[in-house]
């Protein structure tokens, strides 16, 4: 009766007549009712729970027999659960499409599979033993990506280039090493490395050409939004700082040491040291053990949010996702820091929220 036992067994025979034929009733009814109490509880996890966020949300785990990354699909609440097999790295999510690194090319692939299966995928590139796309960014038409030559151990080599997304215009763009890069309406944007660019922002035309270098300084990390481009300056210990997508205009906005990342990973994958709700930065504050903050644009109104040492932030809407420094569960918290909830209690690598 699934699994449930009185703890004092009922001896039917010492009951006589009515007394016993009531009995016996009243204890079917009871487990009736205890069965059922049961089976609504387990039902109740694929029912979503209106408390938590209306996102779909996007994360890649490690699966260590065999080795491989996987990628999954859930609601904020952790119901709906779906999940490949395929060894994936980097997902992107556009237009019903998943988009990431499987072995050394970008492949696509529908959202439409079922959870354990090993997906069907189409190749947007296609390369041989030479060469391995290191990592990509899919924006319209056009996928941007690095391809690095796994035959060059004596130097690093990685070359940015750009493909339709149905595989074929391939060219290159520059020769530099990329670390981050997005692209939107107005244009490509990158750090590159090189002994030219040293870490510089640099924008394109969509195509490829027009290519502008923006900032003197290093660059580590950058977001960039309508009308602004969002970064830490290395040579100012990871300060916040912004310039306008022209180039112009560069403004510190905060004099407090950021967390920070020298790897695309981190930027590619959907990780963040910051973001933006409205007029508020969110941020990982490092002169603060990590905790996190928010700033306005201008620099002003400057505070905690929570007092719990951060290791990565993922914004959506008026919410926060976030995993504690020690910890491998994913919380989710209002944008004034209420309301914590737990998404995940399984280590994931990176997290997106693709759907409203």
């Amino acid at each position: 009766m699934n699994g449930f036992e009185p703890k004092n067994k009922l001896d039917f025979s010492k009951l006589k007549g009515k007394t016993k034929m009531y009995a016996i009733a009243l204890f079917v009814l009871f487990c009736f009712i205890v069965a059922m109490l049961s089976g609504c509880a387990r039902q109740t996890s694929s029912v979503k729970d209106k408390t938590f966020p209306n996102h779909t949300i996007m994360y890649t785990y490690s699966n260590y027999s065999p080795l491989a990354t996987f990628v999954g699909l859930a609601n904020a609440d952790n119901t709906d659960v779906r999940e490949t097999t395929i060894d994936m790295y980097y997902p992107q999510y556009i237009d019903d499409y998943i988009y990431g690194i499987v072995e050394s090319n970008v492949v696509k692939f529908k959202n439409d599979f079922k959870n354990g299966t090993k997906v069907k995928t189409t190749n947007i590139t296609s390369f041989g033993d030479d060469w391995m796309a290191e990592k990509f960014f899919t924006y319209g038409n056009y996928t941007y990506f690095s391809k690095d030559n796994s035959n060059m151990s004596d130097e690093i080599y990685s070359t940015m280039y750009m493909i339709k997304n149905d595989g074929t215009g391939e060219k290159e763009i520059n020769s530099y090493i990329p670390d981050s890069f997005y692209a939107d309406k107005d244009g490509f944007y990158e750090i590159s490395m090189d002994a030219v660019t040293k870490r510089n922002i640099m924008k394109y035309n969509l195509d490829g050409t027009n290519q502008k270098v923006f900032t003197s300084g290093a660059a580590s990390y950058m977001t960039v939004t309508t009308d602004w481009i969002f970064y830490t300056n290395i040579d100012d210990n990871f300060s916040l700082y912004k310039i306008d997508k022209d180039g112009n205009n560069k403004t510190k906005i905060v004099d407090t040491k950021l967390a920070y990342t020298y790897n695309v990973v981190n930027q590619i994958s959907g990780k963040t040291f910051f973001d933006l709700i409205d007029e508020y930065i969110y941020y990982i504050n490092l002169s603060d053990n990590s905790k996190l903050y928010k700033v306005k644009l201008d620099g002003t109104d400057n505070v905690k949010v929570l007092d719990k040492s951060v290791k990565i932030i993922w914004v959506k809407d008026n919410h926060i996702y976030f995993q504690e420094t020690n910890g491998i569960k994913t919380m989710v918290i209002d944008s004034d820091g209420k309301n914590e909830k737990e998404v995940m209690s399984k280590y994931i690598n990176d997290l997106s929220i693709i759907i409203n």
